[in-house]
């Protein structure tokens, strides 16, 4: 019901086909039609022209969020978020996900932390005539 690999020696990870969730892609989905009614959803984010999520929070004995994505891809999609008090060295997995490495990479921010300002390209010019 899909591929399952071995992501960088470190855990086995599975890519289900459509119909089909789980860990090993052993559960059988109730979605049957792939496609978005954006109106089903409360709230909505554009990545890219590409690339949208949707999300709604359901009114369930224990809240749940359901996502959807609506991307143009010829591959596949990962979707992954992590704490807030979380440093953002946490986005490195599957290296992060090593034995050992979780606690040392993923410690909670100090009080106060700001974010680094986002790296600008450096421009350079070259001599003209040389």
């Amino acid at each position: 019901n899909g591929a399952c690999i071995t992501v960088g020696n470190v855990k086995k990870e599975c890519f289900c086909d459509p119909g089909w969730f789980g860990e090993h892609c052993e559960k059988v989905s109730i979605l049957t039609n792939p496609a978005i009614d954006a109106r089903d959803y409360t709230n909505s984010v554009e990545f890219s022209p590409t690339y949208r999520m949707f999300w709604k929070v359901l009114d369930l004995p224990v809240p749940e969020i359901e996502i959807a994505l609506q991307v143009k891809t010829a591959s596949w999609v990962g979707l992954g978020w992590r704490p807030s008090g979380i440093t953002d060295t946490c986005s490195a997995s599957p290296r992060v996900l090593a034995p050992g490495n979780a606690r040392r990479a993923c410690r909670p921010r100090p009080p106060g932390y700001k974010p680094p300002p986002p790296a600008r390209p450096e421009v350079t010019a070259e001599p003209e005539g040389h």
